[in-house]
């Protein structure tokens, strides 16, 4: 997907509800930690993925927002 925009993608590629049932939403602020246990603060959920791989199907608004999380990686921002 390098040749996509972020526009381009999520007009063509997400999808606002998520495969399965899931407990985040789009528009949803949360702390994604990684596979190393680095934690990005404050990142927003974008949408879903239309199928899961490897458990990951959670769009959010970083660098590769193509890349899919797994939502058991993610947390609810404390407002």
């Amino acid at each position: 997907m390098p040749n996509l925009t972020l526009e381009q993608f999520l007009e063509l590629r997400v999808f606002d509800k998520p495969p399965i049932e899931c407990k985040f939403k789009v528009g949803d602020i949360v702390t994604y930690t990684n596979d190393y246990d680095v934690s990005f603060h404050d990142l927003k959920v974008l949408g879903f993925d239309d199928e899961i791989s490897y458990g990951r199907f959670v769009f959010l608004n970083t660098d590769s927002f193509w890349f899919p999380v797994d939502p058991d990686q993610l947390k609810k921002a404390q407002i």
